[in-house]
């Protein structure tokens, strides 16, 4: 059976793909295997990282954020009432959507952090952003006092 065409899917897509253009151009230009030159270049969709391409980019980032947020906090109310209303005893509540979506955020935060801080280590990274920088996510992690 075939499934159904999705929007969201499509749009997940295309905007998880976009942001990687600068560094498949990157890697295109870096690339010694002349096949790995070709499937970069093919993916990097003829970025050149002009002017004119990075306010491109940048315009296009910041719509689909825009877009983004609005279709993030739906599907994350949506399936936390998929919660609520189960027959599971406990879990009827009305707060419950909204403590749903700040626990996807408090997570995201906490992903963001569980693989960046290994990632610099591991590459030698610890001067490429400052301390306050660190300092900021912690305290959006962290509970309030």
């Amino acid at each position: 059976m075939r499934s159904r065409f999705q929007p969201t899917q499509l749009f997940r897509r295309c905007s998880g793909s976009f942001g990687l253009l600068p560094d498949l151009a990157t890697l295109r230009d870096r690339a010694k295997n002349p096949v790995a030159k070709i499937i970069y270049g093919f993916l990097a969709m003829g970025w050149r990282g002009s002017a004119v391409h990075w306010y491109r980019h940048e315009t296009a980032s910041l719509l689909l954020a825009g877009l983004a947020t609005p279709l993030v906090l739906s599907v994350h109310t949506i399936v936390s009432f998929d919660f609520a209303f189960a027959i599971v005893p406990g879990w009827h509540a009305t707060i419950f959507p909204p403590y749903f979506v700040a626990g996807a955020i408090y997570a995201g935060f906490a992903m963001v952090l569980t693989l960046s801080i290994p990632v610099r280590k591991i590459f030698g990274l610890e001067d490429s952003s400052p301390c306050a920088t660190w300092t900021i996510w912690a305290r959006c992690c962290s509970p309030p006092d």
